[in-house]
């Protein structure tokens, strides 16, 4: 799906989300929002910290399911500006899943809402997360024009989270465009005000240690395996700041394999000190990974996080603890119902196997 919607055009996206939208649990729940007898403002809020509790162990099924029903109480007793902050929600969760046609869907109905209320700083929320969308799907124009456009609205509201936020996702597009020199002054900005203002906010924190992640990526590319190290060991103090989240097991997912990737980079010349240091922090990071994913039951993350520790024993000519953690990650993924997952760990067995 991420394929088919990166090879499709403005005008033809258009046309695919008026297919989809057809087929849309959101907009079948807007039609029949109101014959759909109110829930009380208890049950609603029952359904928002369901869904994100299951967003949090990364059951986003779970948590799709419970926002939009929120999402259809809250249109059911005309409450817009909360209906608004559900759907965005939902598509958080439809995006994790990459159903990325009904993420989209889902935004334009909370960005119409959000015009017709008049309301700036939802309508920051909404066109940052259309940003994302886009970014992630590869429409690289539209991600832009979004996340400038919410960056400005952000800026304006003194929103700090979604500033900082849309600071991270424009560094991330610009360093794909291999913008180097806007990417990283993207990220340091982003990552400044993290420092200033996010000293007691784990989101924050969190957004701080993908700036400095960010800085990270670019040093690698620049070969540049001290100032690499150095932004990777930060990024990591960042990102096991309490509480254990979702986010927080996939960042030390990422930052593992970073630190292999210095590792094993052909083009780096480092002591045997430095790249022992390296795989240390390589499998630190996966197996801490690991830990938070069995605390939050966020199968998907321990998924992820064994099979990655199981190609780093490959690495190290262990193929016997590699197939075993293999085969682990292939029954988290499979107890997930994550196909996407699934193949990845599949192949990694018979390559071992072979």
């Amino acid at each position: 799906m991420k394929t088919l919607l990166a090879s499709v055009g403005a005008a033809g996206l258009s046309g695919l989300l008026l297919s989809v939208a057809a087929l849309c649990p959101v907009t079948a729940h807007l039609k029949l929002a109101a014959a759909a007898s109110p829930a009380s403002s208890h049950q609603i809020d029952q359904r928002i910290a369901q869904g994100r509790r299951a967003f949090q162990r990364g059951a986003f099924e779970q948590a799709a399911s419970a926002w939009r029903e929120a999402a259809k109480s809250y249109a059911a007793r005309g409450n817009r500006a909360e209906h608004i902050d559900a759907l965005v929600l939902s598509a958080d969760a439809y995006q994790a899943l990459g159903q990325y046609p009904i993420a989209l869907s889902t935004l334009l109905a909370a960005r119409e809402t959000a015009e017709q209320i008049d309301d700036e700083g939802r309508m920051a929320a909404v066109t940052g997360s259309l940003g994302k969308v886009h970014l992630v799907t590869g429409s690289t124009k539209q991600a832009s024009r979004h996340l400038r456009a919410s960056l400005a609205l952000a800026r304006a509201n003194g929103n700090r989270h979604l500033t900082i936020a849309n600071l991270n996702n424009l560094g991330k597009l610009l360093s794909d465009r291999r913008q180097d020199t806007r990417a990283r002054a993207r990220y340091r900005e982003s990552a400044q005000l993290a420092g200033r203002f996010g000293k007691r906010s784990s989101n924050l924190q969190f957004e701080r240690a993908k700036a400095v992640a960010g800085l990270a990526r670019l040093a690698l590319r620049d070969n540049d395996h001290s100032d690499a190290d150095t932004l990777l060991t930060r990024a990591a103090t960042h990102i096991r700041q309490p509480p254990p989240s979702h986010e927080g097991a996939f960042g030390l997912i990422a930052l593992g394999n970073m630190f292999q990737k210095l590792y094993t980079a052909p083009s780096i010349d480092a002591s045997k000190d430095m790249k022992a240091r390296w795989v240390s922090a390589a499998y630190r990071a996966f197996v801490d990974a690991t830990a938070i994913g069995e605390s939050l039951g966020d199968l998907r993350a321990v998924s992820y996080a064994r099979g990655y520790l199981g190609q780093m024993y490959a690495l190290e000519q262990r193929p016997r603890e590699a197939l075993q953690l293999t085969r682990q990650a292939l029954f988290a993924a499979q107890q997930a119902d994550a196909p996407e997952i699934s193949y990845r760990w599949q192949w990694q067995i018979a390559r071992l196997l072979k």
